[in-house]
């Protein structure tokens, strides 16, 4: 009458035995936006650090104009503004990819406000708004940095760019700054995506970005990343699949991830992709350089490939590789991702076996 129990037990020992183990377990999903057409224009915002703001120079380079400020008692001012003009496909010197970053400081300990930021030229349009963010400060760590693609309505042409800054509670205009007021920036040459000569029919990568996690060891060397794009098909609808690798030291490159097929339609913020990446084994401790290569879903063409930069190194290695691996059985296959049913369900059939292994002992 004992055998049964014991059966079942061996029957989930050979369970977790024989489990199978991906090389990278990859779990997929869309990234939801809504997209910026009604203004001509694709913009992603992020908070960033002012890498020119240090304790010496707090206080001694804020850009004042007073005829720019709209405040009725002064309690914002732009500290510094900066731009990353990043794409120039035709080298006609017009540029249709941007970067924007504004270091805004507050006279209180902390207040919370949202920019809205425009284009100036031979049209004006708004270009995008924040979301509401705080200011702490003369703080450089809430800078706000602004990756912009114009798609559409902007001629070649010289622009000025100007911030409106709103507290965000109420919407009071706490200050209005034009680049005309700034020499070193008066004028920006831009034109939208379809000026660009060479860009029509073209996959483009508007953003590729990663993060890494779980350093259960604690030895600098991560066993999960998300990797996230957004790619665009300028004028068209395009079925594409993504291949994701690593490529380590030695210059070899290792595959991660394949997606299913998906659409990109034109400058759409709302096909982006995102996949979580488990590396459960076959990675040595390394600094990695990621490459995302977009193939044609029809024909198999490689449309696309981008690479993060050297500078860019990921320091990644496979759970196998991580300190606190397989310490129990729970454990070990909660971090490759599986979770811990099965091990949960065998400790209740042992405490069962042992309930009935004392009975048996007392009957005797």
């Amino acid at each position: 009458m004992y055998k049964i129990p014991f059966t079942v037990v061996t029957l989930l020992l050979l369970i977790l035995a024989n489990h199978p183990q991906a090389h990278a377990a990859a779990a997929d999903t869309a990234i939801t936006a809504t997209p910026n057409t009604a203004t001509g224009s694709k913009t992603k915002g992020q908070l960033v650090n002012n890498p020119s703001k240090t304790e010496s120079t707090l206080n001694t380079r804020a850009l004042s104009y007073q005829d720019a400020s709209h405040s009725a008692h002064g309690s914002v001012s732009l500290y510094d503004i900066w731009f990353d003009m990043k794409s120039d496909i035709d080298g006609d010197g017009y540029y249709h990819q941007f970067d924007v970053s504004f270091d805004l400081d507050t006279h209180y300990n902390s207040q919370t406000i949202y920019v809205i930021a425009e284009l100036n030229g031979l049209t004006t349009q708004t270009l995008f708004q924040t979301t509401p963010y705080t200011l702490y400060g003369n703080s450089g760590n809430d800078s706000y940095q602004a990756n912009v693609l114009l798609t559409d309505g902007y001629p070649p042409h010289q622009y000025n760019l100007t911030l409106r800054v709103f507290d965000a509670n109420s919407d009071e205009l706490l200050l209005t700054y034009n680049t005309r007021d700034h020499n070193d920036a008066n004028t920006l040459n831009l034109e939208d995506s379809q000026y660009e000569s060479v860009s029509n029919h073209r996959l483009s990568l508007y953003e590729l970005s990663y993060e890494l996690r779980a350093d259960y060891d604690s030895d600098g060397y991560y066993t999960e990343l998300t990797v996230d794009f957004d790619a665009d098909a300028p004028g068209a609808e395009q079925w594409i699949y993504a291949r994701i690798s690593l490529i380590d030291s030695y210059g070899q490159q290792h595959e991660i991830s394949l997606s299913n097929d998906f659409m990109l339609y034109d400058y759409a913020s709302n096909d982006a992709y995102s996949t979580q990446i488990n590396l459960n084994h076959g990675f040595e401790p390394d600094t990695y350089q990621l490459i995302v290569e977009l193939y044609d879903a029809d024909t198999h063409a490689l449309l696309l490939t981008s690479t993060t930069p050297p500078s860019a190194r990921l320091r990644l290695e496979s759970s196998d590789r991580d300190a606190s691996y397989g310490v129990t059985v729970e454990e070990e296959y909660y971090v490759a991702g599986s979770g811990g049913g099965a091990g949960m369900l065998l400790l209740t059939t042992l405490m069962i076996l042992l309930i009935l292994k004392r009975r048996y002992k007392s009957e005797k």
